[in-house]
């Protein structure tokens, strides 16, 4: 069984001292933005229902480099000046894996998943970028 707090889900299991557990960021409504983006993204009822690799699916690469760096994120990994992760203003930090992108925060021994999307262009789409500001307020004032 996934470990709960009022505002977060636990997703994956620090595997070293130095490494953070990773979470989905739980709404009051109960909803977990980023799990639900994933899902869609991938056409998944469960995350249970992902299968890795099989099969030549794109967006299924896509999802696993993300995957990948969220686990190098719970090994302890400094991911830290990488290409694949980005800090942006008074959100947090993007995961970025070709067109798809985590937004997650760290706070303390945890990174906490926020929300997904799928960014086409060059510049982050201010919709997102609100978006992220509202949920990372959101998760600040709970947190509190």
């Amino acid at each position: 069984m996934n470990k709960r707090t009022e505002n977060k889900v636990e997703f994956i299991k620090r595997s070293n001292p130095n490494g953070k557990d990773i979470y989905f960021y739980v709404q009051k409504n109960g909803k977990k933005p980023a799990e639900k983006w994933i899902l869609k993204y991938l056409g998944l009822k469960s995350l249970e229902d992902f299968d890795g690799l099989s099969g030549k699916n794109k967006r299924k690469r896509e999802i696993l480099k993300l995957f990948w760096l969220l686990n190098n994120i719970a090994n302890g990994k400094n991911i830290e000046g990488s290409e694949n992760i980005r800090h942006l203003d008074n959100i947090g930090h993007e995961l970025k894996s070709y067109q798809c992108r985590l937004v997650g925060v760290f706070d303390g021994q945890a990174f906490v998943l926020l929300f997904g999307f799928v960014k086409k262009a060059d510049k982050t789409p201010k919709k997102e970028l609100g978006k992220g500001i509202r949920l990372r307020k959101e998760f600040d004032l709970r947190k509190k």
